[in-house]
């Protein structure tokens, strides 16, 4: 993706939303190459230093073209550093740095949610046994909680979906995600949140056991990913020959930016106690 231009130009809408396309000094994203007759990934997700680029754009159709141009060694956050272009370094190698003025660490100390629109992003892993969703399928439930026709979003599968060696599918969809635009993004965290518990709501919670025994409370979608920091491998994989990837392009469904103040109030004395009835 080129970086030459701080903003897509399309117009949709009143609101124009933003985020931060990281480009690191090397490839970040997964890799698979066939050695000696074997299939092997490799996942490249640490970087020493990136540049971070603040984009702002209208529409879902700018946001979901943004992504479709991302290379390997590109990747998103969905939060913003104070400056638009702003170079960031590891922990260790910030701490080095005998100038630090122009330079962030990808850590809430440095990051925050844009003031104005953003991307809330609900991201959908397939479950290791049992039957896994279709896109139709999850944006038809979502789409039960949240007004999501009428929404602009984006969806997209997963950076290791479709992987063919040769003409052999080597991997399907392996993840799904729904990228919505709304107005607020500083409200993102509570609006995750809700729409987990609604889900719960909804019957669709589970609670999973970590290696150490605590029990999680896991649904459709990862409540980890609202975070200001959290990097998003949107690029796809690197695929060495006969590796390939076939996975499809961005979609884009353009709208009207989500209140979500409005679409995902909190959940009122009764729903909360019935959340934590099934929880339990």
């Amino acid at each position: 993706m080129s970086t030459d231009s701080h903003t897509v130009s399309t117009h949709y809408s009143d609101y124009t939303a933003s985020c931060t396309v990281l480009t690191a000094n090397r490839k970040i994203t997964k890799t698979y190459a066939k050695r000696d007759g074997v299939v092997c990934k490799t996942v490249a997700a640490q970087f020493s230093k990136a540049t971070a680029q603040r984009v702002t754009f209208a529409s879902a159709t700018d946001f979901a073209a943004m992504i479709n141009s991302l290379t390997t060694n590109q990747a998103l956050m969905h939060g913003v550093y104070e400056r638009d272009v702003t170079d960031v370094y590891s922990k260790e190698r910030f701490d080095r740095l005998d100038d630090q003025t122009h330079a962030a660490t990808r850590t809430k100390t440095h990051t925050a949610w844009p003031t104005g629109g953003g991307v809330l992003v609900l991201d959908y892993d397939a479950p290791d046994t049992g039957q896994a969703l279709q896109l139709d399928q999850l944006r038809s439930i979502i789409g039960s909680l949240l007004p999501l026709e009428t929404t602009a979003h984006v969806t997209s599968y997963s950076s290791s979906s479709f992987i063919y060696d040769g003409d052999q599918q080597y991997s399907g969809s392996k993840g799904l995600r729904i990228y919505i635009l709304v107005k607020d993004a500083t409200d993102i965290p509570r609006a995750g949140k809700v729409l987990f518990d609604r889900l719960w709501l909804e019957g669709l919670g589970r609670i999973e056991l970590s290696k150490s025994a605590a029990c999680l409370e896991r649904t459709l979608i990862d409540a980890n990913v609202w975070q200001p920091s959290r990097i998003d491998y949107a690029s796809g994989a690197s695929c060495t020959p006969p590796m390939r990837q076939a996975r499809p392009a961005f979609a884009a469904y353009d709208g009207a930016y989500l209140d979500t103040q409005t679409a995902l109030p909190d959940l009122t004395p009764e729903q909360a106690k019935r959340s934590a009835e099934i929880k339990a």
